[in-house]
């Protein structure tokens, strides 16, 4: 069953589970339901909304995040927010003034920020925990919350690596994906250039577009240097494959920005504008369900072969206007 001929409901669902958004929000249900059902079965319902209660320092301090050192790094988040919330709710049955117990605790944890962007989420976690400590019931030992904290946070933990293991590096599948996304969105935009004289907020639009695509390069650069070959498997070389398919590609087609004037030119007094437009459309369509194939775990075959031969055809036909441009665009499309 279809609802057109390009869409399926397979496809639909395909999108809506491998979606990152709703992706993250099924595991989260999974973890949180199963530490309720935890607590239920043992008969200790009333508590777990204080393990539940990790589930936001651990989020921002980062245990979802894929890593080669993944349990060193648990451990020691865990055994942080551990000591926080024990020192803090110790202090207090001492009578300890809070200011006294929260000045220096946060300004301590606030200095992790100085060993960068990672260590300083998980300060924040710190602090949040430090926060819900003072939520701990008085009729509780002081010794039970913070260890409710450390319980919750390795739950997470541990469903989170659960989903790591089982959706295998999607992290990186996703900025690959919206990579594709964005280098076909990118090439819309510049393929604009060609068809009339552009304006500068045309030529920022551009630049900007190219921004996203670097930006997402470079994540992607930096999650497989991350791993190494410590990480690598059959699914993380497919990835690498599709990676290095999209910078070979961005390379391509951001040739002949410097010719942009005389390129247009061409197009137009040739009446290879609507040619031009259909090849650009066909090709960021094939990006888009590369990008839809990469982020669904799908192989898919890039077929341009009518619209590029068409294209070509028209542009030998007219390589009287200017031979030497002709030519190099010949071979620059088919490079692509």
């Amino acid at each position: 069953m279809t609802f057109r001929k390009d869409f399926s409901i397979r496809d639909f669902l395909l999108k809506f589970i491998y979606d990152c958004r709703i992706n993250q929000a099924m595991w989260l249900t999974g973890a949180t339901g199963s530490l309720v059902l935890c607590f239920y079965l043992i008969g200790r319902e009333s508590l777990a909304i204080y393990a539940i209660l990790a589930i936001l320092p651990a989020l921002i301090a980062g245990v979802d995040q894929e890593e080669p050192r993944f349990a060193f790094r648990l451990v020691r988040i865990d055994l942080l927010f551990f000591g926080v919330s024990l020192l803090v709710l110790f202090l207090q049955t001492l009578s300890v003034p809070l200011v006294i117990i929260f000045f220096p605790l946060i300004f301590s944890l606030a200095m992790f920020a100085a060993c960068g962007n990672r260590s300083g989420r998980v300060g924040t976690g710190a602090m949040l925990v430090a926060t819900f400590s003072l939520s701990s019931s008085h009729s509780l030992p002081f010794w039970l919350f913070p260890l409710l904290i450390g319980f919750g946070t390795l739950w997470y933990a541990a469903c989170a690596k659960f989903w790591m293991l089982w959706w295998g590096h999607r992290m990186l599948r996703d900025n690959i994906a919206q990579l594709f996304t964005e280098i076909a969105n990118y090439y819309l935009l510049k393929t604009q250039l060609f068809h009339k004289k552009p304006t500068k907020e045309a030529f920022a639009a551009v630049f900007e577009q190219q921004q996203k695509v670097y930006n997402l390069i470079n994540q992607s650069k930096a999650y497989l240097n991350r791993f190494g070959e410590k990480g690598y498997n059959s699914e993380l070389k497919g990835l690498e494959k599709d990676f290095l398919f999209a910078i070979d590609l961005m390379e391509l087609l951001q040739a002949n920005q410097h010719r942009i004037g005389e390129i247009r030119e061409f197009i137009t007094k040739n009446n290879l504008a609507s040619l031009y437009s259909d090849y650009s459309l066909s090709l960021a369509t094939e990006l888009k369900k590369k990008s839809f194939a990469v982020r669904t775990r799908r192989q898919t075959d890039m077929g341009l072969s009518t619209q590029l031969s068409t294209f070509k055809k028209a542009i030998r036909a007219s390589q009287d206007f200017n031979p030497l441009l002709a030519r190099s665009l010949t071979i620059h499309f088919n490079l692509i």
